[in-house]
């Protein structure tokens, strides 16, 4: 699936893929490292969603 969206984007002219993660979910960083994306800012997590413990957004990209 993830395949198919970056040949969707690479047809569409698009240069680079950003994907957002939450930081509690620590198996994908490596998930997505493995797919060629990297890490390239954090963002913080929504104010209007409720959480049952403090987290943030880690913004992961790869050239396509």
């Amino acid at each position: 699936m993830i395949a198919a969206a970056e040949d969707y984007c690479r047809a569409a002219d698009c240069r680079f893929m950003d994907l957002t993660i939450v930081n509690l979910r620590t198996e994908l960083p490596a998930f997505y490292h493995r797919l060629g994306y990297a890490e390239s800012e954090t963002l913080p997590f929504p104010r209007d969603q409720h959480t049952n413990q403090p987290c943030h957004l880690v913004k992961m990209s790869k050239t396509l």
